[in-house]
């Protein structure tokens, strides 16, 4: 795990430029993945990248010493560099980089106090300052190399194994290096005697001990002072302090109307720098109040930038969220959470923040997309409640159009099968339930449409029936008053309405009956008319016959069952007096006239009874019955 030291972020973006710098510069290498981790003051980098091994790992070694020493990280750790092949636990190749120190002049530094060397010192006040050699070291010799490889002291060695028994990383566990103390040829094989060898072990018990401690010691206050006096700003200007402001002021200046989210994290590692300088300046320099000063004023504006970073990457992750659509309710929803964290962080920024300003500007442009988020979302909404809805009135639609047993029933089933196809039609495109949407929407509109022939069908149907029924009672009105041709006419259309009507509909069932029962009708009606019609013929007939050149000698009834003719007084009065007077005279022929003339009318009557098939009855005056005739 990463130490205090070292802020994930920073490490992360050291990753980083070790990774970009290997791909540029090395892409036989790509894809490479670099992975860095502290342990107390080594920092163990692992390169794993795809097979074969490389026959010179020194190339990438000598790069990342480059990348290592360019950073500030090599003030302040060593390392160990491992490669590693994907797939494998353990590395094939590691090297150990310690960066070496500067080399430190005493003898400059003691005449540093000399009025010479104050002088010296004012004069290089006003000159700029030397850049740091931030070139690559030299190529180290085939022995330098070696002996390098061998400054392994015992706690990189314990690092080591401990990341070998642990098996973090894959490392390789390296055994330290242990030879055999050289012996001293001079004294090598000397024997001392035992009076000197007493004398030199009582002796040494006393002065030795007090020699390697007194020595210690003087080297201790050396070094330490030599230590001291080589952090910065103790002897010269403070150009760390100069530095660290310039990042600061440069990474707040960019903050304040930053070009890209990119600068915004190269302002924030610019901060995170400009702090560790601060922080390296040591309590015994002069620019020590300063640099806590600015330290206490960059700690706030840090703290400022990370939330303003924070809500730069909720902003960032919802716009990448929203970057094909369509999305789902929970994408919609979640990058809006994001958004709305993003606002919520800029809207945290107090007023006095040097970065209020470009925040309420994203501020401004958030909301915006909020707004045009939740009209999606809603949109989304609607569009997935709609779905559910042409689902579930498909659903019913397709029970209600098994089961109808009526006009009324189809026509229910059919509205509930538009109310589907409805819905689907207003699901827009751009929503993720658009394809099922279609989908359906072929499924269903087949069933709309036998829904709808269904109900054209039965609607028809209902309607011959209907106009069936109304005829029927309109013929039966008819013959009741024995207009037959018109109580014909009218069963014909009834029979006609009812033949229309489909087998497979509901009204077949009642019309089939029916279609007997009119056609039953029909035939009395017609046999009616044919009577009729004899009727009138007879009626017709009795009236030639019973008038008689102008004159009236018989009136008739004429009903189905009986023709009644009744002679006239007149007439029979005046046949009387023909006959009398006829026998008066004893003229026969007058006689036989007469005769001829009654036997005439007779057959006339009786072939009008035969015609009409119609019993015929003649009377005489008073009511007396002369003749009657049942025709053939």
């Amino acid at each position: 795990m990463l130490g205090t030291a070292v802020p994930p972020t920073e490490l992360a973006i050291f990753e980083d430029l070790v990774q970009q710098r290997l791909h540029t510069e090395l892409p036989e290498l790509s894809p490479v993945h670099v992975h860095g981790t502290l342990k107390q003051t080594t920092l163990l980098i692992v390169v794993q990248h795809r097979g074969p091994e490389l026959a010179h790992p020194t190339r990438v070694f000598r790069l990342m010493e480059r990348v290592f020493h360019e950073t500030d990280f090599h003030q302040r750790f060593r390392s160990l560099m491992y490669l590693k092949l994907e797939g494998r636990s353990q590395p094939y190749a590691f090297h150990n980089y310690i960066p070496r120190p500067p080399a430190v002049d005493v003898a400059a530094q003691v005449r540093a106090y000399t009025p010479e060397g104050i002088a010296e010192q004012g004069a290089l006040v006003h000159e700029p300052p030397e850049p740091e050699n931030l070139a690559p070291p030299e190529p180290e010799t085939a022995s330098e190399a070696a002996a390098g490889h061998e400054l392994i002291d015992m706690e990189t060695d314990n690092l080591i194994l401990a990341a070998a028994e642990d098996g973090e990383n894959g490392f390789l566990a390296v055994e330290p290096d242990t030879e055999t103390a050289p012996r001293d040829p001079i004294t090598d094989g000397i024997e001392p005697d035992a009076e000197g060898l007493s004398w030199r072990s009582l002796d040494e018990r006393f002065w030795v001990p007090a020699l390697i401690v007194g020595t210690v010691i003087s080297v201790g206050v050396f070094f330490g002072s030599i230590y001291a006096l080589s952090r910065p700003c103790v002897l010269r200007s403070c150009r760390t302090l100069d530095v660290a402001q310039e990042l600061a002021n440069e990474a707040i200046a960019t903050l304040q109307d930053p070009p890209s989210g990119q600068a915004v994290l190269q302002a924030q590692t610019q901060l995170d720098r400009a702090l560790l300088l601060l922080e390296s300046i040591p309590s015994w320099s002069g620019s020590h109040d300063d640099a806590a000063e600015l330290l206490q004023v960059y700690e706030l504006t840090v703290d400022n930038v990370a939330e303003l970073v924070d809500a730069l990457k909720a902003a960032n992750a919802a716009a990448n969220a929203t970057q094909n659509p369509p999305l789902t309710v929970e994408q919609w929803q979640g990058a809006l959470d994001r958004w709305n964290e993003a606002i919520a962080g800029l809207d945290a920024l107090p007023p006095t923040s040097e970065f209020y300003r470009f925040a309420q500007k994203k501020v401004q442009e958030y909301r915006q997309n909020v707004s045009i988020v939740n009209e999606r979302l809603t949109t989304e909404k609607t569009a997935v409640e709609n779905l559910a809805l042409a689902q579930e009135a498909a659903k019913v639609a397709e029970v209600r159009l098994t089961i109808a047993q009526s006009l009324p029933d189809l026509q229910l089933a059919y509205r509930t099968w538009q109310t589907a196809i409805d819905a689907l039609n207003n699901i827009p495109p751009a929503t993720t339930s658009f394809p099922e949407a279609r989908r359906l929407l072929g499924l269903y509109q087949p069933q709309l449409k036998e829904a709808r022939d269904r109900q054209t069908q039965e609607t028809f149907a209902t309607n011959a029936y209907s106009k069936a029924l109304r005829l029927a009672a309109q013929a039966e009105a008819a013959a009741n008053q024995n207009r037959w041709t018109e109580a014909i006419n009218g069963w014909n259309q009834a029979i006609a309405s009812l033949k229309q009507i489909p087998r497979d509909s509901f009204n077949a069932v009642q019309a089939q009956p029916l279609v007997n029962t009119y056609s039953d009708a029909l035939s009395r009606a017609e046999s009616r008319l044919e009577g009729s019609l004899q009727l009138q013929q007879a009626k017709t007939d009795l009236d030639k016959v019973c008038r008689l050149n102008d004159r009236q000698i018989c009136v008739y009834t004429v009903t189905n069952a009986k023709i009644t003719v009744r002679l006239t007084p007149a007439y029979v009065e005046q046949v009387r007096q023909t006959s009398e007077r006829a026998r008066s005279q004893n003229n026969l022929e007058a006689q036989v006239d007469v005769m001829d003339h009654v036997f005439a009318l007779e057959q006339a009557l009786e072939r009008i009874s035969d015609r009409a098939g119609i019993p015929l009855d003649i009377y005489t005056t008073n009511n007396i019955l002369v003749k009657s005739h049942t025709p053939n």
